[in-house]
């Protein structure tokens, strides 16, 4: 399951508790009369602080197993009510609206976070890198070619941009200056150019793309790749480009260890490994069944 569905199931159950608790305080006024209420602790205390707790865990789980891939912005927000939960009253009275008050600011805040087409953006870029790879997989045609051509760094980032551009990213690299250009027309995005994009309800997406054949070779491609992307210093252009996540692809015949994400000045830079010659299903299937069937060198019975 998505962190975008979990937020979503999250949310709907804050909105839930919210709504018992406003039913709470219309029936038994604790608004205006807590001594009056002497005896209806019972309900705060047994059903709706636990859930409030409950979310509290909730939401902590969800920024601490997701982080690396929600839009900073929101993590920095799930973190900060996290720490506030943590430290609101427990019991009472106090505890529950205390609680409430903050959920309540917490899910307002995230459902518009995790709304911004930063949270989609990076979807889609996820789910172009998955369809590329499993096209390579599926079709003999497209894996012989990406074989036969990926020697050509340019030829790669060229047609990677024309398959991320079927999801809607508008891949680009930084020039020797840091400008934004175009990886199919090596040309500026700016201007007219800029306008494209906009018109074409594309998003733009910071990449930088490496041919590593050895695995020995990786580590220096990928401080080669961050240092190319840190040259990037224009400004972002507002609604369509992709502010908090920028893509290191390496390109390899085989599997390589990638390593972990990077936050360097506040950008979040992923690594992705597009295989250009990964074992096939149906050689999968073979080595599976090769493996599963008994050894014939062993003993004959008596």
């Amino acid at each position: 399951m998505s962190w975008q569905i979990q937020w979503q199931a999250l949310s709907s159950r804050v909105g839930g508790f919210l709504e018992a608790v406003q039913v709470f305080a219309t029936l038994f006024q604790t608004t205006r009369d807590e001594a009056g209420i002497s005896g209806k602790y019972e309900y705060i205390n047994r059903i709706l602080l636990p859930q409030a707790k409950d979310v509290h865990v909730a939401v902590k789980g969800l920024w601490e197993t997701y982080g690396k891939v929600i839009p900073p912005s929101a993590t920095e927000t799930m973190k900060f009510y996290s720490e506030q939960l943590q430290s609101a009253p427990l019991t009472g009275l106090a505890g529950l609206l205390g609680r409430a008050t903050i959920l309540a600011a917490m899910k307002s805040e995230l459902d518009y976070l995790l709304a911004d087409q930063e949270a989609v953006t990076i979807a889609a870029v996820e789910r172009a890198f998955v369809h590329l790879q499993r096209t390579i997989v599926a079709d003999p045609d497209q894996r012989r070619r990406w074989n036969t051509d990926s020697n050509n760094e340019p030829w790669c980032e060229q047609m990677g941009a024309v398959h991320l551009l079927w999801h809607g990213i508008w891949a680009f690299k930084a020039n020797a200056v840091g400008e934004r250009t175009d990886l199919v027309l090596n040309t500026p995005i700016e201007g007219a150019a800029a306008e494209s994009v906009r018109a074409s309800g594309a998003r733009l997406v910071l990449t930088e793309w490496k041919v590593v054949r050895q695995e020995s070779h990786l580590k220096a491609a990928i401080q080669q790749a961050l240092t190319q992307l840190r040259l990037y210093s224009q400004g972002s252009l507002a609604g369509i480009e992709l502010r908090s996540v920028r893509y290191v692809i390496v390109v390899s015949q085989n599997y390589l260890p990638m390593p972990s994400d990077q936050t360097i000045d506040n950008f979040l830079y992923r690594f992705v490994n597009l295989v250009t010659n990964p074992p096939t299903p149906s050689h999968v299937s073979r080595v599976r069944d090769s493996e599963s069937m008994p050894s014939s060198s062993g003993p004959k019975g008596v």
